[in-house]
């Protein structure tokens, strides 16, 4: 690592939480923002908000460049905040210019449809940099406001944490996990369950009701992280249940809301927000059901949720039924 008294920090995406990110790293390090696109850059910099993905969010004057070279010249760390369908793209890009002492920050929570794959394995076969995962229950527009966090970071090695650590403000706690793989397949999954919650309070499904719904679905991720020889333990951290109870219990969350439009609203409508909003649920959805195959795991919920997005309706007796199995 570089002996600077700061830590220079690359942030690859431009979207809400690479900002976010940015913003709050800014802090105490030397924080530069890569994007692809000039209006993203011209808007960060000379307009100093993004309206359209941190509404009514003022921004600090951050650096943004369009040169995937000059971001990551000499970068101690370098978060990969890009939609999990592009974080293999932006890998073998970024390669080329690492330097070799950066240590790479998994921000993207997904899993890959083709073979199940989560981040830390596609990192794996690609590339012999160290690696962490960071996930939690931070909407970015709470971490750009500067509210009180915690985070879970995932490291084979506990010394880049504590590295890492030095980076974020006082008001960021961050807690130390080993199964990178475990807190990864938390972070996806619990996309869909938030689809499932929000569908059942379109449906007016009774607190009471949502409660066991929750329960169960944390019961299902834990059966996932059993199978594929992760640390159970997992579905407890601020990754596991904080990051569930988040996404499923608030209109914030976008799975949560398109469940909501999946029991109150026309074919049409939902289409239109599906165009217009990225619902990680869906295709994490596509993948649980890839790897439940490949796996040879039985997760009916995940079948009946795929009906639900069909334009199938269940009742919250057969929802959980199909939890309980």
């Amino acid at each position: 690592m570089s002996t600077r008294h700061f830590m220079k920090i690359a942030i690859l995406g431009c979207g809400a939480y690479g900002l976010a990110l940015a913003m709050q790293l800014n802090e105490k390090n030397d924080v530069v923002i890569y994007t692809k696109f000039e209006q993203e850059k011209e808007e960060v910099e000379n307009l100093n908000y993004r309206e359209n993905v941190l509404p009514g969010v003022l921004l600090p004057q951050l650096q943004v460049t369009l040169s995937l070279k000059e971001a990551l010249k000499e970068a101690d760390f370098v978060f990969f905040a890009v939609p999990f369908s592009y974080l293999e793209e932006t890998l073998l890009e970024a390669l080329p210019y690492l330097s070799k002492e950066s240590v790479l920050v998994i921000a993207a929570k997904g899993i890959r449809k083709e073979d199940g794959k989560t981040g830390p394995e596609i990192f794996k076969e690609r590339t012999h940099h160290p690696f962490m995962v960071i996930s939690g229950p931070t909407f970015a527009i709470d971490l750009a406001r500067g509210e009180t966090l915690k985070i879970t970071v995932a490291a084979e090695d506990k010394t880049l944490f504590e590295k890492l650590r030095t980076c974020f403000p006082s008001h960021i706690f961050l807690e130390y996990e080993e199964d990178i793989i475990g807190i990864s397949y938390c972070g996806a999954i619990k996309n869909v369950f938030a689809i499932l919650t929000g569908y059942l309070a379109g449906e007016n499904a009774s607190t009471s009701t949502l409660a066991a719904v929750l329960y169960s679905s944390l019961k299902q991720i834990e059966k996932i992280l059993i199978a594929t020889s992760c640390h159970s333990k997992s579905i407890l951290t601020a990754a596991g249940v904080g990051d569930f109870y988040m996404s499923a219990e608030s209109k914030k969350s976008r799975n949560y809301t398109f469940g909501l439009l999946l029991a109150t609203k026309t074919k049409e409508e939902i289409t239109a927000y599906l165009e217009n909003t990225t619902v990680e649920g869906v295709n994490t959805l596509k993948s649980c059901l890839s790897l439940c195959q490949k796996m040879k795991i039985e997760i009916p919920i995940f079948s009946l949720l795929e009906e639900i997005l069909n334009g199938k309706n269940y009742s919250a007796l057969e929802i959980l039924e199909v939890l309980s199995e």
